[in-house]
């Protein structure tokens, strides 16, 4: 199968799963959250919800995925949600 791989334990791979999780996850989630409270969440959640769309093309343009009609099924979807949500809070804001 493609995706099971064995793991050949050296000195330096537990150092090295450390560092993927340390800057994969933590690092990256406290600069996300830095970056919320400096835009606002709102901004935030609009951003966020770019961040498939963008992996679906950097997928296809560097890594030479194939594009399939379910992608654009969830593009269309997410940028859908993305879009209810805004209007929704401008909506709201206007009937203030």
């Amino acid at each position: 199968m493609s995706w099971q791989y064995t793991i050949q334990w050296k000195p330096y791979t537990s150092l090295h799963f450390i560092g993927i999780i340390g800057i994969g996850t933590i690092v990256a989630y406290t600069l996300y959250l830095e970056g919320v409270s400096l835009i606002g969440p709102v901004q935030g959640s609009l951003l966020a919800s770019a961040e498939p769309i963008s992996s679906v093309f950097f997928s296809i343009i560097l890594l030479g995925e194939v594009f399939q009609g379910i992608d654009i099924v969830g593009i269309v979807l997410n940028i859908n949600s993305g879009l209810s949500h805004y209007n929704e809070r401008t909506i709201a804001k206007k009937n203030i």
